[in-house]
């Protein structure tokens, strides 16, 4: 081989080193390109006021969920319905975008393995980003306040290291919620003497990157998880209540999902007794 190869082949070989550490700059800026911007959002109370002032439309004959509609002046001003479905109910309410959470500088990063495998706990601040206008449907004092640059949130991320380089370890998630039977138990004279409620899952988490994932069940009151085996038939969890008065007693317990990396989501299990 002459000098001028093995040259070469000291500056390839180099090159590739520094590629693979993961610095904080690098992460940064691989946490500014890859992580969605977290809205800041804030409510909007008086909605006969955003009626008047063609934010809002008010269709009375309307079913109570699309009474209320968004026209493109609120939607181009952020303003958004959210809705909420419960046990038996739906509420709606406003919220106004006026600005958002981004990534900003990296505090720490601390190397984790799993045998082969490479990644990193990443310590990071969000920064809200600076409205590019002031906002008639939002207080300028409410609206700088919000969107102040000056605020930090503490945030943290795992950067798992494959093939293609560093990526965002994702979490796992549910895709379809469960579905709930309550059944209950009577004495001799009809009295109600118990009640329990199950959830069933029609499938297993899923995890985007395709880590094992591992799936605990706090039930109401537990401090201690019970480990699920959630097959591809999927599992079902159980909650029991408690009757006062001869009702039963709204529960919930909680569902954690964890891969690979300790990255989790949770689930709350609400069974409501109305």
């Amino acid at each position: 081989m002459s000098r001028s190869a093995a040259w070469l082949g000291g500056v390839l070989l180099f090159a590739t080193a520094c590629s693979d550490r993961l610095t904080p700059s690098s992460a940064a800026e691989l946490l500014r390109r890859d992580l969605p911007a977290d809205p800041i959002t804030i409510g909007a109370g008086d909605w006969d006021h955003l009626v008047a002032q063609g934010f809002l439309r008010h269709n009375r004959r309307a079913s109570f969920e699309n009474s209320y509609l968004v026209t493109p002046e609120g939607e181009a001003r952020g303003l958004k319905k959210v809705i909420e479905r419960g046990p038996g109910s739906v509420t709606i309410s406003f919220v106004i975008h006026v600005c958002e959470r981004v990534p900003g500088e990296v505090t720490s990063i601390t190397p984790l393995q799993r045998g082969a495998a490479r990644a990193a706990e990443v310590s990071y601040v969000r920064r809200a980003t600076t409205p590019s206008s002031a906002n008639p449907l939002v207080p300028d004092a409410d609206l700088w306040s919000a969107c102040d640059s000056t605020a930090r949130w503490p945030a943290r991320v795992v950067l798992v290291r494959d093939s293609a380089g560093w990526r965002i370890n994702r979490p796992p998630v549910f895709d379809e919620p469960p579905r709930i039977q309550t059944q209950y138990e009577y004495d001799a004279v009809g009295r109600l003497m118990g009640a329990r409620s199950t959830a069933t899952f029609a499938g297993p988490p899923r995890d985007p990157d395709g880590d094992s994932v591992t799936v605990h069940w706090y039930a109401p009151g537990d401090t201690v998880p019970q480990v699920i085996a959630a097959g591809p038939a999927g599992f079902r969890v159980a909650v029991n209540h408690l009757i006062l008065m001869g009702r039963p007693q709204s529960e919930h317990g909680r569902l954690v999902i964890m891969d690979t990396w300790g990255v989790a989501d949770t689930m709350d299990v609400g069974v409501a007794i109305r």
